[in-house]
């Protein structure tokens, strides 16, 4: 889902295949939509026709982000499931995900993991047809590729539904990753700290998953692999913002970097919600998971707040980890 700030914080970002020469054990799949040519295609965590949370520099159509460097909020605890859920990400990124050898291999791999709107719309694998063909296949995803004849399931034995999981552990590029993660360290540890541990892991990821269902639901016909823990960050930085409004968050803003800026944390996060309303759909970023995730996590805060509490008042440290 993107990157979080703006096309910083790695939101479902979205990308396109360019035309890829043809395995003999796979299938090589060609752009479907051309303008996107250029972008990777794959899902980075923010909102386009491929969508992927993103974290990386401003693409084009992306407001400039503001950078969160760490907030003035100490913990009780460690924030051990946040350290888990930032370790299996890196994990997966470097020991599974990187690197490809090539962009046929890396969209290969991203069909078969990842979801795909289409797909989860159909409930059907998406087909490959031959390219510059006018095939269709009724009731199916279709994707143009090179060096076939007639149509063929790519992924024939993909599980739809669990795709929509892997993804939010999915991301496109190194910055991507590393930007999500130090989000999630900043804004995660604090609620993990209100909610413990297995609170926190739920609210993580369902919420990650209504993220992309509100981004599936706004691209029902996509092709194209969204993939990125911002749509779940997004849920964390929306019960933030709720329960800390005033903490002190230390940030960066584009091009001042010599000069960092303590903010109150309704500041930042409101400003990234905003800015979400502004990026265009080309830019790649997934922001419909942005903003649904993040209402959601607010949502959710407000619920807790009212009904028991929260955030209640618990015995604190400087220890941040």
């Amino acid at each position: 889902m993107v990157g979080i700030l703006g096309g910083m914080v790695g939101p479902l970002h979205a990308g396109a295949h360019g035309a890829v020469r043809v395995d003999p054990q796979a299938y090589g799949l060609a752009p479907r939509y051309p303008r996107e040519q250029g972008v990777r295609a794959t899902a980075r965590g923010g909102v386009g026709t491929v969508s992927t949370l993103r974290m990386g520099p401003p693409g084009k159509g992306t407001v400039r982000p503001v950078i969160p460097i760490r907030d003035d909020n100490p913990t009780a605890h460690r924030a051990v499931v946040t350290l888990i859920l930032i370790a299996v990400n890196i994990a997966i990124y470097f020991g599974i995900q990187y690197p490809k050898h090539d962009s046929n291999a890396e969209a290969l791999f991203e069909y078969k993991w990842a979801g795909v709107p289409c797909e989860v719309h159909t409930g059907k694998p998406v087909v490959v047809v031959p390219e510059g063909s006018a095939a269709a296949v009724s009731g199916r995803c279709a994707i143009p590729a090179a060096g076939i004849t007639v149509p063929q399931t790519a992924f024939p034995h993909k599980n739809i539904w669990l795709s929509i999981f892997f993804s939010m552990f999915l991301h496109a590029s190194i910055l991507h990753v590393l930007g999500n993660m130090l989000f999630l360290w900043i804004f995660g540890n604090n609620v993990e700290d209100q909610l413990g541990r297995i609170g926190f892991l739920v609210l993580y990821l369902v919420g990650g998953i209504v993220a992309s269902l509100v981004y599936i639901v706004g691209n029902l016909d996509s092709t194209s692999p969204f993939l990125g823990a911002s749509g779940a960050i997004a849920v964390v930085m929306g019960a933030y913002i709720v329960w800390w409004p005033r903490a002190r968050v230390l940030t960066v803003i584009p091009p001042f970097f010599f000069l960092p800026f303590r903010l109150p944390a309704v500041v930042v996060l409101g400003l990234w919600f905003v800015l979400q309303l502004f990026t265009q759909s080309s830019s790649g970023v997934a922001t419909l998971a942005h903003i649904g995730g993040f209402l959601f996590g607010a949502l959710v805060a407000l619920v807790l707040a009212r009904t028991a509490g929260f955030p209640r008042r618990i015995p604190t440290t400087r220890l941040r980890f």
